[in-house]
């Protein structure tokens, strides 16, 4: 590699990170990451994986870390009820309602201990695309993971997708490496990176195993060493069950209790447990594989899949989903300039088979599996983020375009910096960024729902118009989630006041923000649907926030429950 390629490397990553520390410092602590910082906590103190058990710890452990150095603590005794029933969430309201100074001083620098999830993933892609096409493809790969909002909106919290996709990609190069050196040492790199993205993303569990014994089986050296597939196998095993501080080693398979139908319970209430495939079968004793707590946390994945929720697509809420849900969201959420590099790759790949040749296969057959695996998953469409891991594969393929001529280079330049700038001008609010063939943020909220819009982040903007608009005031605030003090508790003593519905007064001068899942996301108040109409005063926190000044009197007055916080 040049030093001008060393130079443009150095560039892209000190942006990606400057980029992730913007978001880190400017979004206040999102749905997930509460319930996470809850589960980490108690990972740590009491070595137990039940809390947030449907996705493995290893990316909630290291952003935890602060929050145990800190003291923090969860109080496991005021569990009650179901336990069918999320604890996690409460447990981390508890925290943050505890110490919301110290809590949220330990979720920003645990956030900064997971940007190394996001600089291993640009690793995987720029030196996978180096080894297969040169320093060029290596750039060209590295940038579209450096500039993709959904890797930067996710990349600076401490939830496993964006860990899941880096380990992914990392594992799977390694293991082409293996296959191309099937040495001990290849093999045994390749098992720990499988291990490392299994304890990140229980999806894995899923793809890697049939796909790489399928490469295994197809490459010119597998037949002659297979012992060493044992190896890989053995090694990532002992870093899942590392993961997990191997709790619960030896626990059989007649042991377990399942709640889903995949799992053979006939029954996803998620209330009535069964073992009907295990329970009184030969295969009762026998001592399972893989942890416990991930093969529980698999089950309760499929259940809530099997229950189906409320989905929402291109202003359509409906039970379950659409199996087209990713592939829309991807168009929308994604930079014009990057889509058009995405399209143009596919293309140039299937009419250039002999471009390519046995090197595709390595990157499109996991890239596509996981994209057929998640659309299929149809009963719960929310988040654009499940798709992630797929994402780095198809970063590799495009990388290829810039060594194609001369001419392919100067356009996919282009392109790419176009999408670079769509995305620098929207940060540092990634997550609800939409491309301008999309309408932007401002439409977000008509095409998707959820984490792709509003996902709790956009409190510190608040709180930064709060301070700059003293005149904005009394104003409410509209909260319905059980960690809404962290919006509040940074607002506190700028004279704001939490309701659930807000106020629509005659005598009274009373601003109202509202969030965008209030407003016409999932949790959407009684009566939201009349202040559609009604012109905003500004959209703040990319289209996470809308204030609404005094004039609203054509509006119905509705009862107000409220909370001075003053």
């Amino acid at each position: 590699m040049t030093l001008r390629e060393r130079i443009v490397v150095a560039v892209l990553l000190s942006l990606h990170f400057a980029l992730l520390f913007w978001a880190t410092v400017n979004d206040t602590v999102v749905v997930d990451e509460v319930g996470h910082l809850a589960a980490g906590i108690s990972h740590w103190r009491t070595g137990n994986f039940d809390l947030y058990n449907v996705n493995p710890p290893l990316a909630r452990l290291v952003g935890t870390i602060p929050a145990v150095c800190f003291g923090l603590d969860v109080d496991l005794s005021t569990i009650k009820g179901s336990p069918w029933k999320r604890h996690e969430f409460d447990l981390g309201a508890d925290v943050i309602n505890g110490d919301a100074v110290r809590a949220l001083l330990a979720v920003r620098l645990g956030r900064c201990l997971c940007f190394m999830f996001s600089l291993i993933g640009a690793w995987g892609c720029f030196s996978w695309a180096t080894e297969l096409w040169g320093g060029k493809a290596g750039i060209a790969a590295l940038a579209l993971w450096c500039f993709s909002p959904t890797v930067l909106a996710y990349g600076h919290l401490f939830t496993p997708d964006v860990a899941g996709a880096a380990f992914g990609v990392v594992a799977y190069w390694r293991y082409w490496r293996f296959l191309n050196r099937p040495d001990w040492a290849e093999a045994i790199i390749a098992g720990i990176f499988a291990g490392l993205a299994l304890a990140s993303k229980s999806t894995w569990i899923v793809i890697l195993p049939p796909s790489w014994l399928i490469m295994f089986c197809l490459s010119r050296h597998g037949k002659a060493n297979p012992r060493a597939l044992a190896v890989v196998a053995i090694a990532a095993l002992q870093v899942l069950w590392a993961s997990y501080g191997f709790e619960r080693a030896g626990f059989s398979l007649g042991e377990f209790r399942f709640s889903s139908r995949a799992f053979g319970a006939g029954d996803y209430s998620g209330e009535n447990y069964s073992n009907r495939y295990f329970g009184d079968s030969f295969l009762s004793p026998i001592v399972c594989p893989l942890p416990p707590s991930f093969v529980e946390g698999i089950d309760r994945q499929a259940t809530e899949f099997e229950r189906r929720s409320p989905s929402f697509l291109n202003g359509e809420w409906k039970f379950g989903g659409w199996w087209y849900y990713y592939i829309c969201a991807f168009i929308y959420k994604e930079p014009v300039g990057l889509l058009a590099i995405m399209a143009w790759s596919l293309f140039d790949m299937a009419f250039s088979t002999k471009n390519y040749g046995w090197k595709s296969l390595y990157l499109l057959t996991p890239g596509l599996a996981l994209v057929l695996l998640i659309s299929s998953q149809t009963g719960i469409n929310h988040h654009l983020r499940y798709l992630l891991p797929a994402y780095p594969f198809f970063f590799i393929l495009a990388g290829r375009l810039v060594v194609r001529s001369q001419l392919a280079a100067s356009i996919f330049a282009f392109l790419l910096a176009l999408s670079m700038l769509s995305v620098m001008y929207r940060s540092p609010h990634f997550m609800s960024y939409f491309n301008e063939a999309a309408g932007g943020p401002n439409a977000g909220h008509s095409l998707l729902a959820h984490s792709n819009v509003d996902w709790g982040q956009g409190g510190f903007s608040l709180k930064s118009w709060l301070n700059r608009h003293p005149e904005a005031r009394p104003i409410e605030v509209v909260q319905v989630h059980s960690y809404s003090m962290v919006t509040l508790t940074s607002c506190r003593g700028l004279g704001v006041s939490e309701v659930e519905q807000p106020s629509v007064f005659g005598s009274e001068r009373v601003w109202v923000a509202i969030p965008s899942s209030c407003l016409y996301g999932e949790y959407a108040f009684e009566g939201a649907k009349a202040w559609h109409s009604i012109p905003c005063s500004e959209v703040i926190g990319g289209a996470t926030y809308y204030i609404f000044g005094p004039d609203r009197s054509s509006l119905p007055s509705p009862a107000v429950n409220h909370v001075d916080t003053q």
